[in-house]
């Protein structure tokens, strides 16, 4: 299965770091065999929460791996199997992370991702149990390709008015493959799930079923400023409400599971 994370306009949804957050959560805690990747040139860079490097900007260190390894691995025909030799693993080898591209020419890889989507993704679907997928926001043509292509649509959204509007008023999608997701959630706000769900405005839009958030948490923030998300992650999730990113992890667990349950798969925690 794989699940494309969107917002419909970009740099407003914490759309990395709340996809990071479940795919840590597949992958650490209920041992999905998770692969994650960007569709993004040279934004996001999803390696950078997870390990450090000297120069973080010399992409030749990731020749032999990541998105342009995973393109020609793809292209050359390895659709069952193989890939994972193209990702670097964290959590006991279950999560697989494709690093970004060392490609000099933007327009060269992405009309070689562009071409490469359908066997992309039926590559990932038979080697990972869940495949999760940043991708940029808005109309970007990659991100509309993998969002035609994807079994489930995250889409993540903030907690301002506008936004929620503009959502609403451009995108339709098949309401059965899409589901909400507000990272760097606040409960003060007031802007909530509960009251969306009350609001005659969105009326329909959101039940029970189909959104979920995640709290804001400065420890989840400097783990992946400082790239030890991992160690953050293994150290906390499985803490109690002493801990004090108890709220972060309780919210990712519950998140996780009404993510899981509304694609139509089964949680293992």
């Amino acid at each position: 299965m794989h699940i494309v994370f969107w917002s419909c306009m970009p740099g407003h949804a914490a759309v990395s770091s709340s996809m990071l957050s479940i795919a840590c959560d597949c992958a650490g805690y209920h041992k999905f065999f998770t692969g994650i990747l960007q569709t993004q040139y040279k934004k996001n860079n999803l390696q950078y929460p997870f390990f450090k490097l000297a120069d973080k900007e010399n992409v030749e260190q990731y020749n032999s791996v990541g998105m342009d390894s995973l393109i020609r691995s793809v292209r050359g025909g390895s659709i069952s199997g193989g890939i994972e030799t193209a990702a670097v693993s964290f959590f006991d080898a279950k999560l697989s992370l494709y690093t970004q591209s060392t490609n000099y020419d933007g327009k060269a890889y992405y009309n070689n991702l562009l071409q490469s989507i359908p066997l992309l993704v039926k590559s990932l679907d038979t080697t990972f149990d869940l495949s999760l997928i940043d991708t940029a926001g808005g109309n970007d043509p990659v991100s509309l390709a993998m969002l035609e292509k994807a079994d489930l649509i995250v889409v993540c959204l903030p907690q301002e008015d506008w936004i929620l509007n503009y959502q609403f008023a451009k995108y339709k999608f098949d309401a059965s493959k899409v589901f909400y997701l507000f990272g760097n959630y606040d409960p003060r706000s007031v802007i909530t799930i509960k009251s969306l769900m009350k609001s005659k405005r969105f009326k329909g839009k959101f039940n029970s079923k189909n959104c979920a958030y995640i709290m804001h948490d400065i420890d989840f923030a400097n783990s992946l400023s400082t790239s030890s998300l991992e160690k953050f992650f293994v150290k906390g999730m499985e803490c109690d409400s002493s801990n004090p990113n108890y709220a972060y992890f309780n919210s990712v667990h519950n998140a996780t599971r009404k993510l899981l349950t509304f694609a139509g798969v089964t949680p293992r925690k």
